[in-house]
């Protein structure tokens, strides 16, 4: 498909690594075909497709439910809607002791979450990242961490960019902007926000990635 696009692509996924698709590619795609590989394969409805465009005037993020057929996308600049074009914005809820979030964090470091789950009224984790950011934007979640310190940029790039244009806040624990360059991994973690309360997680987590 995208070779009979007409256009030149480089191509990073999880399945096939960095290819490129035609000469001088002007554009870098992130593809992850299947986010949420374990629910899929336990019958669990929560997984999706992610795919994130980059080129020298345009950042597209496309983010599709494969179990419940909707989905959820943005362009720079533009805003972010889901469906069949339905505006979408970040919860206006600045109660850190109300918000419901979805986090993540990995064995024998799962004190790293502790934080966070001593302030924050419930805790979930989902299994498929971008869609749980989709979550956030949508405003059903207050908040999206992860703690693994080991961010997969094409789980992640679609859905940093639909938050943002949703009203809220990405970084890393250092509170600094991510930037989805062509390393498949990042040795890094990942707070998405509504923005209400950013920094008071980026507090909680202090730490939390070394």
């Amino acid at each position: 498909m995208l070779q009979s696009s007409g256009m030149a692509f480089q191509v990073l996924s999880e399945e096939r690594g960095e290819v490129t698709v035609g000469k001088n590619p002007e554009h870098f795609l992130h593809l992850d075909p299947l986010d949420g590989t374990f629910n899929a394969i336990s019958g669990i409805p929560f997984y999706a497709l992610s795919i994130y465009i980059r080129g020298e005037d345009c950042r597209l993020g496309y983010i599709y439910d494969l179990a419940r057929g909707q989905r959820f996308y943005a362009e720079a600049g533009r805003g972010a809607y889901a469906g069949s074009g339905e505006r979408m914005s970040v919860s206006e809820n600045d109660d850190i002791k109300n918000f419901s979030i979805s986090a993540y964090t990995i064995r024998p470091n799962a004190g790293r979450i502790t934080g966070i789950g001593n302030r924050v009224r419930r805790i979930r984790t989902l299994g498929s990242a971008s869609l749980e950011m989709a979550l956030v934007a949508s405003g059903r979640l207050d908040a999206f961490v992860d703690l693994r310190g080991m961010m997969r940029v094409v789980d992640v790039a679609a859905g940093c960019l639909i938050i943002e244009e949703a009203g809220g806040r990405v970084s890393d624990s250092e509170g600094n902007r991510l930037q989805m360059g062509g390393d498949m991994w990042q040795k890094r973690c990942l707070v998405g926000s509504n923005g209400r309360r950013h920094e008071d997680l980026l507090k909680l987590i202090d730490g939390g990635c070394d």
